[in-house]
């Protein structure tokens, strides 16, 4: 027996005792669900877990539902899919957030047992009480300094600190072998008590040190000293919307946030979600809103960049409302800057060299820039324009823009012009 045994077998034990009352907890949730309180409902929960887990999860007969329950969730965490499949189940039935977002929390928790017991009692219950009190927003921040958790924000059911700080502690290490929830804590340490601090910070260089990644710990605390400097940046909020051509009434819209100092670390909001034309103003206007609060402690500059196909060149996205249940909603125009890009662009590499050209000229030669009014002038009005742009090598280079007389209609001709005109 090595020396660090007893030490391991004390630990299994503290996280046994910790998951056990979890465990309670989860099958009190289920117990108080009258949509499962008949023993059809109940044997239809535990087949549906089964087929979930893709294991048989063998149950005794008991004489009360709360003792069946409780019988069902451990023998469900002995199994690898565990309480996830418990939730699933939940949103089959759905059973709904009232008891869904709960049992995620208490999954979370589960997973973060070890870094409970790691961290002590006395600074994982001081933990608890002083980042329950720290927004969401604050925590978001927080997960910027990790590489891997600052690649998406944190789960809607992560409402506050304490269970970003839950949800983080069960997740793999990040790109640099450091626990994100180590990156993450250290990014929080303002929110947190002078002598809370003081024991993270230990507690940190401990496990660093043990890990044999001290030099990655102090990586990431000059990443957050940089960051503490930084009073202002720019944050990027990107919309893509695309055509959903298998159906036409839908648009597919994507979204994310980005840092000018951080370029390869994104969060990312939404991912092709289909939404009805008439709705894309409201939906601009919530990520809009919710970006507001979630930099609401900051004085960072918001950036909107509308990433839009050719057919949807036409959207007057710029006066697109902000605040617009109030009295005097606001254009979009008014208090960002808006930057329109082109989803052509992005899907044709080949286009980017002329783009790019371009581009450098009307920054370096802005007085020799020039740009080119798009009229339809009926029958064989592309096929003149195109060859007017290549008629000499020289100056194609300086036509940096493309401008519209009025709004663009949503015809071929309109679709070419653009192509030709601005690739």
């Amino acid at each position: 027996m090595t020396a660090s045994a007893p030490f391991d077998t004390a630990a299994t034990a503290a996280v046994a005792v910790i998951r056990s009352e979890l465990e309670d907890r989860i099958a009190g949730i289920l117990h108080g669900c009258r949509e499962l309180h008949g023993d059809s409902s109940r044997r239809l929960l535990l087949s549906q877990v089964e087929r979930h887990s893709g294991v048989a999860i063998p149950i005794a007969e008991y004489p009360s539902s709360r003792q069946w329950f409780i019988g069902f969730v451990e023998a469900c965490c002995g199994t690898p899919a565990g309480i996830r499949a418990i939730i699933a189940v939940a949103r089959v039935f759905g059973l709904g957030p009232a008891v869904t977002v709960p049992l995620t929390c208490l999954h979370d928790e589960w997973d973060a047992a070890p870094t409970a017991v790691d961290a002590g009692e006395d600074l994982w219950a001081r933990l608890r009480s002083e980042l329950t009190a720290t927004t969401r927003a604050a925590a978001v921040a927080a997960c910027r300094l990790s590489p891997q958790a600052g690649l998406s924000l944190p789960p809607a059911h992560c409402s506050n600190g304490w269970l970003v700080l839950l949800h983080l502690a069960g997740r793999n290490a990040g790109p640099d072998g450091l626990p994100v929830y180590i990156s993450y804590l250290e990014g929080i340490l303002d929110q947190l008590s002078p002598e809370t601090r003081a024991m993270v910070e230990h507690w940190n260089q401990r496990r660093a040190y043990e890990l044999g990644l001290t030099g990655r710990l102090n990586d990431t605390r000059l990443r957050r000293g940089a960051r503490a400097t930084a009073a202002r940046q720019n944050v990027h909020v990107i919309l893509q919307f695309e055509l959903d051509h298998l159906d036409p009434s839908t648009h597919l819209v994507s979204w994310w946030r980005q840092w000018d100092e951080e370029s390869a670390v994104f969060e990312r909001g939404a991912r092709f979600v289909p939404v009805p034309p008439g709705d894309l103003e409201m939906l601009t206007e919530k990520v809009v809103t919710d970006t507001e609060a979630l930099l609401s402690e900051r004085e960072d500059q918001i950036i909107l960049e509308f990433v839009l196909p050719i057919d949807l060149m036409h959207l007057p996205v710029e006066r697109w409302p902000k605040e617009s249940g109030s009295v005097l909603p606001k254009q979009l125009g008014c208090d960002y800057p808006v930057v329109v890009r082109s989803l052509e662009r992005v899907h044709n590499p080949h286009w980017r060299r002329a783009w790019r050209i371009r581009w450098r000229t009307l920054h370096e030669k802005q007085d020799s820039a020039s740009t080119w009014q798009i009229r339809d002038d009926g029958d064989g009005y592309i096929q003149r324009l195109d060859a007017d742009l290549l008629s000499a090598r020289t100056w194609w280079p300086r036509s940096s823009a493309a401008l519209l007389r009025r709004p663009a209609p949503p015809r071929p001709s309109w679709r070419s012009s653009c192509a030709v005109a601005c690739p």
